[in-house]
């Protein structure tokens, strides 16, 4: 009888143990509450973006139409959105689903979550899979006394839908926007429009584009001069992430907030931009 109770308690305390990991292990990933909670849903039949804001108190949801064009950067050009998943998924590809984001929404999300249908990301069970238990639920406790906004873009021409209103007015970092970080961008790949191109979605992200040009001449390297101190360095290794061909140059003759791109031929050829104006 001693025994068996004494099987019983290793048992449990081990399962106690366990129990105690596992908590320890999720409560590390938890969302802080306070930030933006960004990220995409992706099915079959559509894609949506989300945004959860705690400033705003706001939970915008933007739904995309099956047959709207999205512009898959690497030489694949333009396809209906509904199809992006699939594309990617028989090309092996699907790391490139950040770049298809920012490239067309300026948009970057913490995770990309795939569902059987669009609607079923506010699942608890589709939450709990692809965030975890506790960052699902300080999610919902969040969001559930949220005004809720939902809007679809419609159509089969990108440039019909107001992107520059809905992009900058419900998606941006509002951590980003509030701490006024400015951006400059100099053309030097030789592709035309490239500049005005990227600063459109820097300006969706919440970057303060401050001008854009092209430089008289032509350059192979991209460049990225940042004067960021260190509480700075996150907006940087933020532009790194789609910007990893350029060079990063400290500069004193920016301020802690101010960055300055040189786009490259580099550049230009890894995203084949050429593609997107096909």
């Amino acid at each position: 009888m001693k025994y068996r109770k004494k099987r019983i308690f290793i048992i449990l305390f081990v399962l106690l143990v366990m129990a105690f990991g596992w908590f320890c292990k999720n409560r590390k990933s938890l969302w802080n509450g306070r930030d933006d909670f960004r990220f995409t849903v992706l099915s079959d039949n559509g894609i949506a973006l989300v945004s959860v804001s705690v400033d705003r108190r706001m939970l915008n949801v933007l739904k995309l139409d099956p047959e709207l064009p999205l512009w898959v950067p690497g030489g694949y050009g333009w396809y209906q959105s509904a199809k992006i998943v699939r594309l990617l998924k028989q090309e092996g590809k699907m790391d490139l689903l950040n770049d298809v984001f920012f490239y067309n929404f300026g948009f970057f999300g913490r995770k990309n979550i795939l569902v059987d249908k669009i609607d079923d990301w506010g699942d608890w069970l589709v939450m709990w899979k692809n965030f975890g238990l506790f960052n699902m639920l300080s999610l919902r406790m969040k969001y559930d006394g949220f005004l809720v906004k939902e809007e679809i873009a419609e159509g089969q021409d990108f440039e019909i839908f107001p992107w520059d209103k809905v992009l900058s007015r419900d998606f941006a970092d509002n951590r980003l926007l509030s701490s006024d970080m400015r951006i400059s961008i100099i053309n030097k790949s030789g592709e035309n429009g490239l500049a005005g191109f990227l600063a459109r979605r820097l300006n969706w992200m919440g970057y303060l584009v401050l001008g854009v040009e092209t430089g008289l001449d032509l350059q192979d390297k991209c460049f990225l001069k940042h004067g960021a101190i260190d509480v700075n360095m996150v907006y940087v290794n933020l532009l790194r992430k789609f910007f990893p061909t350029c060079q990063l140059v400290y500069s004193n003759f920016l301020d802690e907030s101010e960055f300055e791109l040189e786009v490259g031929k580099d550049f230009s050829e890894l995203i084949e931009y050429e593609s997107y104006e096909k």
